[in-house]
């Protein structure tokens, strides 16, 4: 997943890093204000105090909103153009992939890779600059504002905040590899799908409509089945998080009551302790948002890095001959033989022959003699494992993929 964040331009996250901090300063700063204004204003019965402070909470949630409109646009506008350089970037590779390469992944799993997996990354890349920068600001410094207003009630967060942390780090954990398992069984569903619509013609001659009805059923049953479990223990996340804060405002709420009756604590310290809660708890939530779309992220990165560090096992020499396109063409096999990567047995074997230009030969065999393997190895879909195909006297390996295929 790095790899592909370090491809953010740094204007773009100094950006985001800047409005975000400016939004989480805004943020932070309200609660201080519904402190004063409670305790300056109402508390004194000052209207004047009432009217600059609550002038001064509009200027902030205004500098706020813009500041948020500002960071979500750049988030927005970086995660698409990542994500539009990716399909990019795969499409191309793909389009240079031998024989080989193609069945190392399958058709199924590069359209995966090419959409499914960029549109994880594309969010989690939009939640990074927007949420991983925002929260721990937040959190942090929501905190250190508690501590500072009142030093003996914040302690309350000492005991909440590690807790939270830690059931949070145990769900996630349970929930990772679910997640993983979700973005494989996707591969599976698309591969059923895409066989399904491109062998209908056969699928329906050799009437097997419910056994491949059956198959995708039974695939796409085992995905739900797994995205059901990932959310069930996700669905814990939420309501252990509201019942810790919800426990943290009363205990907040009890004990300042006390600090206030004895005249240590004033009541728009309360105020805004409880706001800074509702400030801790939307940044957790965040933060556990991100932790969700993470592993599934992660693996989607994977894939689409495993797609672009692939090596191309055909390519151009450094030096290719030239054929004239006018020329008449001959093509020569010669005590050709192929086998498919780690195969025990090739597929051909000592195939020789000559076509002249005006000749015409026919290939004839059953389902996998190899009619089809003989004409991609001239097209140089795939490279003879010995022997040699010429056309016009010249190995296809010595010409350059452009000439061959446009002969």
């Amino acid at each position: 997943m790095w790899r592909l964040i370090k491809r953010i331009p740094f204007w773009a996250m100094f950006g985001a890093i800047v409005f975000a901090l400016t939004q989480a300063i805004g943020e932070l700063l309200l609660p201080t204000q519904t402190a004063r204004i409670i305790d300056e204003g109402v508390a004194a019965g000052d209207m004047q105090a009432i009217y600059r402070i609550g002038g001064q909470m509009i200027l902030i949630t205004i500098l706020v909103i813009i500041s948020a409109g500002i960071s979500v646009y750049i988030s927005a506008r970086t995660s698409q153009n990542l994500g539009r350089k990716l399909r990019n970037e795969i499409y191309t590779k793909v389009l240079q992939f031998s024989k080989e390469n193609m069945g190392t992944y399958g058709e199924a799993s590069l359209i995966t890779r090419s959409s499914n997996d960029i549109q994880q990354v594309e969010v989690t890349v939009m939640m990074i600059m927007r949420m991983v920068l925002l929260s721990p600001a937040m959190l942090l410094a929501a905190v250190v504002m508690a501590v500072l207003a009142s030093p003996e009630l914040s302690l309350v967060y000492a005991v909440s905040g590690p807790v939270l942390a830690l059931l949070i780090f145990i769900i996630l954990r349970i929930v990772s590899p679910y997640f993983k398992s979700m973005q494989r069984k996707v591969d599976d569903l698309n591969l059923i799908f895409r066989e399904g619509l491109t062998g209908v013609r056969v699928v329906r001659a050799f009437n097997k409509s419910d056994f491949e009805v059956a198959r995708f059923a039974e695939a796409n049953k085992d995905y739900a089945d797994t995205a059901i479990k990932a959310m069930f223990r996700m669905s814990f996340l939420m309501p252990i998080m509201t019942t810790i804060l919800s426990l943290t405002n009363i205990t907040l709420s009890w004990r300042g009551a006390h600090l206030v009756a004895a005249q240590n604590l004033s009541v728009g310290v309360i105020l805004s302790f409880v706001n800074y809660s509702f400030i801790i708890m939307f940044s957790f939530m965040m933060l556990g948002m991100i932790f969700v779309i993470l592993p599934r992220a992660q693996v989607s990165a994977q894939r689409i890095n495993e797609i672009l560090d692939t090596e191309i096992t055909i390519h151009s020499p450094e030096n290719p001959v030239s054929i004239d396109r006018q020329a008449p063409g001959e093509v020569t096999f010669e005590d050709v033989a192929f086998r498919f990567g780690n195969a025990e047995h090739n597929v051909v074997d000592d195939i020789n022959f000559q076509v002249k230009p005006g000749e015409t030969l026919a290939i004839i065999g059953g389902t996998g003699s190899g009619k089809t393997t003989i004409a991609n190895l001239l097209l140089r879909f795939s490279d003879v494992t010995t022997g040699a195909v010429k056309v016009n006297g010249t190995d296809v390996r010595d010409l350059s993929l452009n000439n061959l295929r446009d002969l």
